[in-house]
């Protein structure tokens, strides 16, 4: 989908304000946004939002990348041992 109805310099704000409707972090200090970036910002993060879930639907790839990704592995904090250890600020 091209976004017709806004100038091309206004892609950024658009874009930013899409980004905070996906973190869902409240503004410590609400800025006024224009009703044509607020609406297409709207749609377009509910949009995402739909796709995300969608994608989460589907069964997970086997794939190398896809395995690497969530690979965890756990450690035994006690066994971990300073090596080369450094300090800073004052002593």
């Amino acid at each position: 989908m091209v976004c017709c109805s806004l100038a091309k310099d206004e892609w950024p704000f658009l874009c930013s304000r899409i980004e905070f409707l996906l973190s869902g972090q409240k503004e410590l200090v609400p800025q006024p946004v224009p009703a044509a970036i607020e609406s297409l910002a709207q749609r377009y993060a509910a949009r995402l939002v739909s796709v995300a879930k969608t994608d989460a639907d589907k069964p997970a790839e086997t794939s190398v990348e896809s395995a690497d990704i969530n690979d965890f592995q756990e450690i035994d904090v006690n066994s971990l041992e300073r090596v080369g250890q450094r300090l800073w600020g004052h002593l």
